[in-house]
């Protein structure tokens, strides 16, 4: 039972220094957000030494609070959010399409409802 064990230690400790290294390279994408003002800005890297940002206000009626959190899809193109009146009393869902700048998605939510956005 030791010589079995001490085979796998030495088989986890050859793996963990002779074998290569490797991490994931290439492109990426991060979203920074701020509810205060609903304004999303998206910091991509496409591989090479260039850092672009995009950023985005989204729309909102006037002195709404926007929801804490956003959804944005795989590819960056819509990006869901709620948002609520001062009171509290009614809240939508909204979504903003990213590549015509427009919003897609106005929707009455009912009262009383919890979202996953906030």
């Amino acid at each position: 039972m030791r010589r079995i064990l001490m085979i796998g230690v030495l088989l986890v400790l050859f793996g963990a220094f002779v074998l290569p290294a490797y991490s994931a390279g290439g492109a990426w994408d991060a979203w920074l957000y701020d509810r205060e003002f609903g304004r999303a800005v998206k910091v991509s890297h496409d591989g090479t030494s260039t850092i672009t940002a995009m950023d985005f206000v989204l729309p909102g009626d006037p002195g709404v609070q926007y929801s804490s959190n956003i959804a944005v899809s795989y590819d960056g193109r819509p990006i869901a959010y709620t948002t609520s009146s001062p009171d509290g009393s009614t809240w939508r869902l909204r979504i903003y399409d990213t590549l015509t700048n427009t919003l897609t998605t106005n929707h009455p939510l009912p009262p009383n409802i919890y979202s996953g956005l906030d």
